[in-house]
């Protein structure tokens, strides 16, 4: 299998498995995904971040604009607005 290949077709596994770590490490230690993305940024750790919520608040959207995330969804969202999301991450 050619490297491109492999690489195209275990990527998406490769960070759909560490996001499912990083959020089950924020959830065991009791902090938020915006407290997550704050301690990244402290360690220098610069990561495209979608937060995706069931809770709109304007404090905790300001929250997330403010430690940086690409983009912020409040379920029930479009497909078209989690592509237009993953796109803007990507920086496409």
């Amino acid at each position: 299998m050619r490297w491109r290949t492999f690489a195209a077709r275990s990527l998406p596994s490769m960070m759909t498995q560490a996001c499912r770590a990083a959020s089950a490490a924020a959830q065991r230690l009791r902090f938020s995904g915006i407290d997550l993305q704050r301690r990244l940024k402290a360690e220098g750790t610069i990561l495209p971040v979608i937060f995706i919520t069931a809770l709109e608040t304007a404090f905790v959207k300001a929250e997330a604009e403010k430690v940086g995330c690409v983009a912020y969804l409040q379920k029930q969202f479009s497909g078209a607005a989690l592509i237009a999301a993953v796109n803007k991450a990507l920086g496409s």
